[in-house]
């Protein structure tokens, strides 16, 4: 009986556990840390977007590719599928939207709503015109 190797195998057991233990602490940590530097990317976002900032602006694909940078990063190092990290945050999607540009279909057709809009409301007043002048003629007016 070999008293070193004995000793050597639980030594090993208990060094792979420990080191086990460790990345499982190293991952959480690292994933909070991704997703509180999402979460400030979102924020600075949210208050360009309060500002009026319009879609497709150099600052929200500044934003996007920063949160990019730091997704790719996190899963290569940790071996996680992109797929399902953009699945369990939505800050990335909503990154992701606000550095995507309206349509110009979306333009146009704001455009043909307001026209609409515009049309509907000068019917809505020579309406409301008619019924006043018809209401003053039953009222005995000229």
């Amino acid at each position: 009986m070999n008293l070193t190797h004995d000793v050597r195998v639980p030594l090993t057991r208990l060094q792979d556990a420990g080191k086990a233990q460790l990345r499982t602490v190293q991952h959480y940590f690292e994933r909070r840390h991704l997703e509180a530097s999402l979460a400030s990317l979102l924020q600075a976002a949210n208050g360009h977007e309060g500002r009026g900032l319009a879609r497709g602006s150099a600052l929200y694909l500044v934003l996007n590719r920063e949160s990019q940078l730091l997704t790719t990063a996190y899963c290569q190092r940790w071996h996680v599928n992109p797929e399902q990290l953009q699945a369990e945050l939505p800050a990335l999607s909503k990154l992701a939207q606000l550095a995507q540009p309206r349509s110009q279909r979306a333009r146009i057709s704001k455009v043909v709503l307001i026209i609409l809009a515009a049309i509907a409301m000068s019917l809505l007043i020579g309406l409301a015109g008619a019924f006043v002048r018809f209401g003053y003629l039953l009222g005995g007016g000229r």
